[in-house]
C-alpha cells in the first residue's frame, strides 16, 4: 500500500458483507492517508486518499510527530459506492502541526472542518460520530492541560459550528471520545482519559454538553491515588457524597449507599483547589438536613483565607461560589437548613441565612479558642452547642447569651460531641 505506519483501523459497519477495513497511516512519502482495504481481495477498494500535503520531516518520527489519525464512520457507511464512502479523520500532533484538523472525506476528496483554532495548542486526539452519511453529530477529543471535547451537529456544512462541552472530562493524557451505539435515544457519549489519579471513564448523558467522571479507578498514576477529605449521607439514605483531593483539584462525588468504587459519579471539580504533598484535610462537604426535598450541598474549602464555600441547590448540577466570614479560615461549620449555616472562627460565631451571600456580624461565643477537634450541634428547639478541645458553651439562638455547660460525667471532647449529636438526632 505504500504506507509506512498505520495509526488506526476500524471495521466497516457492514463488514460481515463487504469485508472492508478502514485504516489511516502515513506513507513513505510522509503523507497522511486513508485506506479502504478489502480483506477478501487483500487490496484497496480505491487508491489511498491523501488527506493533506506532504508532512514536514520533523512531523514524522520526532518529538513533534503526528500522534493521532483517528477515524469515525457513519452508521450507513458503504465502501462499495462513492456516495457511501464517507469518513471523518482527526489529525493531531504533540507539537505544532500545520495540518492538524478534522477532515470529512467524501469518496476521495478530503475537506478540513476547522475544528482547531490554533495549531499545537490543543492537539486532536480522537473523533467520534453518531449519525448517517447525510446528517449526524461529530465529536472531537483534544489534548490540553485538561481534557477537552467539542461537538458539531452540522458536520456536513461548509463551515461547521463547533461547541465546547461546558463540563469537560477530566484527565490530560489520551482523550478518546465515542458516542454510544444507542446515542439517538440515550444521548450518551463516552470519553476515556489518562493523567488523572482517580478515574479514566467519563460519561455524558446530554449529548456531550456535560461529562461526569465515573468510578474510582486506580490508574497506577500514584500510590496515593485519592484523598477522601469529607463525606455526607443524604437524610433519606439514597446517596452518599464525598469531596476528594487529588493533589491538584478538589472533586465532588455522588455515590450509592453502601458506596461502590464502580458507582461513583464526579459531579463537580474545583480546579487548582487541591493540596499537593500533604495529608491534612483542608475541605469538607455538608448536605441540607432535608436533602431529599431540598438538595442543597455545601463544600467548604479551607485552602484560602477567608474560606471559600461552594453551594449547589440542585443536587450538584450547578454551583455557586461564596466567601466565608471574617478574614481567616473557618474552624467549625454547620449547615442548619438549605439556606442557613453557622461558622466558628476562633472565638467568633457567624450566621448566614442566604447560603453565604452575606454573614451576620460576629458574636463572641467564648473568650478563648483551643484549636483542635470540635463541632457545632443544633437541637430541635434551636439551642446551639459549640465545643472545642476543652471549653463547651451553649446558647439559645445564634445571637443569644452563651454559657458554660457541664460534661455530664463524660471524658474527652469527642465523647461530648457524640453525646450532643445523639441527643440532637
Amino acid at each position: 500500500t505504500g504506507t509506512a505506519d498505520f495509526y488506526s483501523v476500524q471495521f466497516s459497519p457492514g463488514y460481515a458483507g463487504d469485508r472492508v477495513l478502514v485504516a489511516t497511516g502515513i506513507s513513505t512519502g510522509l503523507i497522511p492517508q486513508l485506506h479502504y482495504l478489502n480483506t477478501s481481495l487483500n487490496a484497496d477498494v480505491i487508491t489511498p486518499v491523501n488527506l493533506t500535503a506532504t508532512l514536514a520531516a520533523s512531523d514524522y518520527g520526532a518529538a513533534a510527530a503526528a500522534t493521532a489519525l483517528d477515524i469515525a464512520l457513519p452508521s450507513n457507511f458503504d465502501p462499495t459506492t462513492a456516495a457511501g464512502r464517507v469518513a471523518y479523520v482527526g489529525i493531531g500532533h504533540t507539537g505544532t502541526g500545520a495540518n492538524d484538523d478534522v477532515y470529512r472525506v467524501d469518496d476521495a476528496t478530503p475537506r478540513a472542518l476547522n475544528a482547531v483554532t490554533a495549531t499545537g495548542t490543543s492537539p486532536i486526539d480522537s473523533v467520534g460520530y453518531a449519525g448517517e452519511v447525510a446528517s449526524g453529530t461529530l465529536f472531537v477529543g483534544y489534548l490540553s492541560t485538561t481534557a477537552k471535547v467539542k461537538y458539531s451537529s452540522n458536520p456536513t456544512a461548509t463551515s461547521p459550528t463547533w461547541v465546547a462541552s461546558t463540563n469537560p472530562p477530566t484527565g490530560n493524557g489520551f482523550v478518546k471520545v465515542r458516542p454510544a451505539y444507542d446515542y439517538n435515544s440515550s444521548g450518551r457519549v463516552f470519553c476515556f482519559t489518562t493523567g488523572n489519579n482517580e478515574s479514566a471513564w467519563n460519561v455524558s448523558d446530554d449529548q456531550g454538553v456535560s461529562f461526569y467522571q465515573r468510578s474510582w479507578i486506580d490508574n497506577g498514576v500514584a500510590s496515593d491515588w485519592v484523598d477522601i477529605e469529607g463525606m455526607a449521607i443524604a437524610d433519606d439514605g439514597s446517596s452518599m457524597w464525598f469531596v476528594t483531593d487529588d493533589g491538584t483539584d478538589l472533586h465532588v462525588w455522588q455515590n450509592v449507599v453502601p458506596p461502590s468504587s464502580m458507582s461513583a459519579k464526579r459531579m463537580y471539580t474545583m480546579l487548582g483547589k487541591g493540596t499537593a504533598g500533604t495529608n491534612t484535610n483542608e475541605s469538607d462537604i455538608y448536605l441540607a438536613p432535608d436533602f431529599a426535598n431540598s438538595p442543597s450541598i455545601y463544600v467548604l474549602d479551607n485552602n484560602t483565607a477567608p474560606s471559600t464555600i461552594y453551594v449547589s441547590n440542585d443536587g450538584g448540577a450547578t454551583w455557586n461560589t461564596r466567601t466565608g466570614p471574617g478574614t481567616a479560615a473557618i474552624d467549625l461549620f454547620k449547615v442548619v437548613d438549605a439556606n442557613t449555616a453557622y461558622a466558628v472562627i476562633s472565638t467568633n460565631f457567624y450566621k448566614t441565612t442566604n447560603q453565604g451571600w452575606t454573614w451576620e456580624p460576629a458574636v463572641s461565643w467564648n473568650t478563648s479558642w483551643d484549636s483542635g477537634s470540635g463541632s457545632i450541634q443544633v437541637m430541635d428547639d434551636g439551642t446551639i452547642f459549640v465545643t472545642d478541645d476543652s471549653i463547651r458553651k451553649s446558647s439559645t439562638g445564634a445571637t443569644g447569651t452563651w454559657s458554660t455547660f457541664g460534661t455530664y460525667g463524660l471524658s474527652g471532647n469527642d465523647s461530648m460531641g457524640q453525646e450532643i449529636a445523639a441527643n440532637a438526632a
